[in-house]
């Protein structure tokens, strides 16, 4: 949560400080934003309070109007879609939020016009990953890495293999997940 965080917010923040980006509910925190175990429900009731508590409106007349929502991952950003359906959103007029996962239902959500986009982390590219860095110690030999600066858990910096990841929308929903074989189309409905 830490590392997705202070990603995001250094790059929101020049923007929220120069007034391009406004949040209007002046939560700008990690202990005031962050989801308790990434729980849909609890990101629901969230964003349920803001949208009453903000006076978000699906006509989005000035000063009701919110634009897009940062979600660190799919659940979260599940849960926040159906808080706006709740509130009369439809595709037309929901802001854009974002996700991260490639889980069905978010991918359900793209075909439908709800979700923006999501990061997709492929198994089968991490289970490969997994595998030869597992053979590489098993075999005592050097681990390939090609990260050894950007995780810190506070008491080492971690050797890491950065996989490539996917940035899914509605470009490319049907490519990455349809036509790979991994979602069935009839399924998207």
């Amino acid at each position: 949560t830490h590392f997705f965080w202070e990603g995001a917010m250094s790059v929101l923040t020049p923007y929220i400080e120069n007034g391009t980006l406004v949040v209007k509910s002046g939560e700008k925190s990690l202990e005031t934003c962050a989801t308790q175990g990434w729980d849909r429900e609890i990101a629901m009731k969230r964003m349920e309070s803001l949208i009453n508590s903000q006076g978000y409106r699906p006509e989005g007349s000035k000063g009701s109007r919110i634009d897009a929502v940062l979600s660190p991952n799919d659940s979260i950003g599940n849960g926040i879609i159906r808080a706006f359906e709740n509130a009369g959103f439809t595709e037309k007029n929901i802001p854009v939020i974002t996700g991260q996962d490639g889980e069905l239902e978010a991918i359900k959500n793209i075909h439908k016009g709800l979700l923006s986009m999501t990061i997709f982390k492929d198994a089968n590219i991490l289970c490969d990953r997994v595998v030869r860095m597992t053979n590489q110690l098993v075999n005592n030999q050097d681990v390939e890495i090609n990260d050894n600066e950007t995780y810190n858990n506070g008491k080492i910096l971690e050797k890491t293999f950065m996989c490539e990841v996917t940035v899914v929308d509605k470009s490319n929903y049907k490519k990455v997940f349809v036509d790979s074989g991994i979602v069935d189309e009839k399924d998207l409905d």
